[in-house]
């Protein structure tokens, strides 16, 4: 679906900001990466921009899910 505000070429994600993926951790890995972000009314956060940026995020947010997992053990 589109999301108005940001141009149809660019690819997004819609996260949810919650207790194991805080919402300072998103915007700290999508401004490295270099995205876009859009915090949205119902506690999600939408990230955009080129593709191979939105995989490098899905990648980085997917390592720091892990690395919390691992800590919980």
């Amino acid at each position: 679906r589109f999301h108005p505000g940001f141009p149809r070429e660019k690819k997004w994600i819609r996260i949810q900001a919650s207790d194991e993926i805080p919402l300072k951790v998103i915007k700290e890995i999508a401004d490295k990466i270099g995205l876009e972000i859009k915090v949205q009314e119902d506690g999600y956060v939408l990230v955009c921009g080129k593709e191979e940026k939105v995989k490098t995020f899905i990648k980085r947010m997917a390592s720091y899910v892990a690395g919390r997992s691992r800590l919980e053990v």
